[in-house]
């Protein structure tokens, strides 16, 4: 229903938060994994403007990025799952606020859910996606702490310096030992990306066999 809703609400990036503040005072503190699976479904709708995602509104990313960001504490693994598909969509809008949560996403690689390490790689995926691409917007200059402007502001510093941790990630959950769904989500997402970071073929080709 909520998606029905907000399908029909004016298009438009203002109109869309306040729907989205709206869900937020009605259910936030009463049904808080309801709350993150809502609200992680209707990102998808959220459009692309000008090659701009989520309009390009800095508001709405950090509306976002919250909701993520407190999900990654519940107790519930499957609104941890939910809050990393969040941080998934969002990383072509962003990336950098989320290097602070690298620290608490790393140590979700051993919570016994596919779905949750299946995101993990998900996630990782999407980051390497955006820290290997050319076409990536870099600043070499330090930027402040709050960017109002939805766009990638990460330094070549810091990508040479996260890049190493996600892949540190994919190599703990992407074992031959983990679920054979998380496996399946491993080949598919990251094929993508083997070119850029061919130290990952042995696994995948291993993998690929194994589930083959």
């Amino acid at each position: 229903m909520s998606v029905v809703l907000y399908c029909f609400c004016s298009n438009s990036a203002n109109a869309h938060l306040r729907v989205l503040r709206r869900i937020k005072s009605k259910i936030a503190s009463t049904h808080k994994n309801q709350y993150v699976a809502i609200i992680n479904d209707l990102l998808a709708y959220d459009e692309v403007e000008d090659g701009q995602e989520l309009w390009g509104n800095a508001d709405m990313y950090d509306f976002y990025f919250e909701v993520a960001k407190k999900a990654l504490y519940y107790t519930s693994p499957v609104s941890r799952t939910k809050s990393l598909s969040i941080l998934s969509q969002l990383a072509p809008c962003s990336l950098r606020p989320m290097f602070e949560l690298l620290p608490s996403i790393k140590k979700m690689v051993g919570v016994p859910s596919w779905e949750l390490q299946g995101q993990l790689l998900i996630l990782s995926n999407c980051a390497l996606h955006e820290l290997c691409n050319d076409k990536t917007k870099l600043s070499n200059e330090e930027q402040p702490e709050e960017v109002r402007m939805i766009a990638q502001t990460y330094t070549e510093a810091e990508a040479a310096e996260k890049v190493p941790e996600f892949l540190e990630m994919i190599d703990q959950v992407f074992t031959t030992d983990c679920p054979r769904a998380t496996q399946k989500i491993g080949l598919t997402y990251l094929a993508s990306i083997i070119k850029s970071f061919p130290d990952l073929c042995d696994r995948y080709l291993e993998i690929l066999l194994n589930v083959a």
